[in-house]
C-alpha cells in the first residue's frame, strides 16, 4: 500500500460492548464535509468490530500511515507467522467502502500547514 496516504476514522462513533462483542455506533455522523463540496449522508447502521478492528478503529483517532498501522499491530499483538499487512489492508478496505475510515493525502496535508 502506498505509504503517501494517512488514513483517519470518522468522527460520530462511540464503541460500545455488549455481550462480549463490540459494536461502533453511530452518534452524530452527519455534516461531513468533502473536498468536492458534496458531503456524506448520516450514517445509521451498526458494525460489528473483532479486537484487532477495535484496536485499528481506536488507533486511527489520529492519522496513520499503512506501515504505521501494521507496526502499531505488530507491537501490540504476538503476530509471529500471521499476515498482519494483509489484515489491515482488509480493515481498511472494509473501513472505507462502509465510510467510517477516510483518506487522507500526506501531501495535502503537508501543502496546507
Amino acid at each position: 500500500m502506498d505509504d503517501e496516504l494517512r488514513f483517519v476514522a470518522r468522527d460520530g462513533f462511540v464503541v460500545r460492548e455488549i455481550l462480549g462483542e463490540y459494536m461502533l455506533v453511530p452518534m452524530d455522523t452527519g455534516n461531513v464535509h468533502l473536498s468536492d463540496g458534496s458531503m456524506l449522508p448520516e450514517f445509521n447502521g451498526i458494525i460489528e468490530l473483532n479486537e484487532l478492528a477495535l484496536f485499528l478503529y481506536n488507533t486511527l483517532s489520529e492519522p496513520k500511515t499503512f506501515s504505521e498501522l501494521v507496526e502499531a499491530v505488530e507491537s501490540e499483538y504476538d503476530t509471529a507467522g500471521q499476515d498482519v499487512a494483509g489484515d489491515v489492508n482488509e480493515f481498511l478496505d472494509r473501513g472505507i467502502k462502509d465510510q467510517i475510515i477516510f483518506i487522507i493525502s500526506r501531501r495535502k496535508e503537508e501543502e496546507d500547514r
